[in-house]
């Protein structure tokens, strides 16, 4: 069965911790997300709120790990979905599927182009317990396709922002590969030899 991730877990388990200084060191940065790619692989956000609350500590590429590790456990690759994907028989090789339905490969889309480029090492003070509000607007909020759908927008708004995802720009300043993130994503979920589920 798998474990229900909550804010105050997260809190209390990962970032306390960390809690003595303003800044994480490189190390500690990393020592965070290895934590949070860990803990999601075999569990779920146990609401918004708290997919919202570790967006403020992921970064793209650390997403694309969460994704891969979810992936590689069979499950759902959208940190709020506890489904497991389906298996499918092709060419003679099983492969799985990394999301459990095309909603959620957008939803998980719409939230990795929200997330900071800006290293976790280099983003004061968001690693303090005490310093989350989410009625305080600031660069490490995201918001959640859910939400707008939720908040009645038409749902040819919502296909024309995922379709736009395509022509933003990507900030790279702190990737050390070559391959865009949106490349990466593309081919991993929509791509020729995707074996993603629709």
């Amino acid at each position: 069965m798998m474990s229900v991730i909550s804010i105050p877990f997260i809190q209390k388990e990962i970032l306390q911790a960390h809690q003595l200084h303003e800044q994480l060191s490189l190390f500690e940065a990393q020592m965070v997300e290895s934590a949070i790619v860990s803990m999601l692989s075999e569990s779920f956000c146990k609401n918004e709120e708290t997919l919202k609350y570790l967006a403020r500590l992921l970064s793209p590429t650390s997403y694309l790990d969460i994704i891969n590790a979810r992936s590689g456990n069979k499950i759902c690759g959208y940190p709020l979905c506890h489904e497991r994907t389906s298996e499918n028989l092709s060419n003679g090789l099983f492969t799985y599927s990394i999301y459990c339905s095309k909603f959620h490969s957008r939803c998980s889309l719409y939230l990795m182009r929200q997330l900071s480029q800006v290293p976790l090492n280099e983003r004061l003070g968001v690693h303090s317990t005490s310093y989350y509000n989410p009625s305080l607007n600031d660069v490490y909020n995201v918001d959640l396709l859910e939400e707008l759908i939720r908040n009645r927008i038409s749902t040819d708004t919502v296909t024309s922002l995922t379709a736009d995802f395509r022509c933003l720009e990507v900030d790279d300043t702190h990737k050390d590969d070559t391959t865009l993130l949106d490349e990466y994503f593309e081919q991993v979920t929509t791509g020729k030899n995707s074996c993603m589920k629709y």
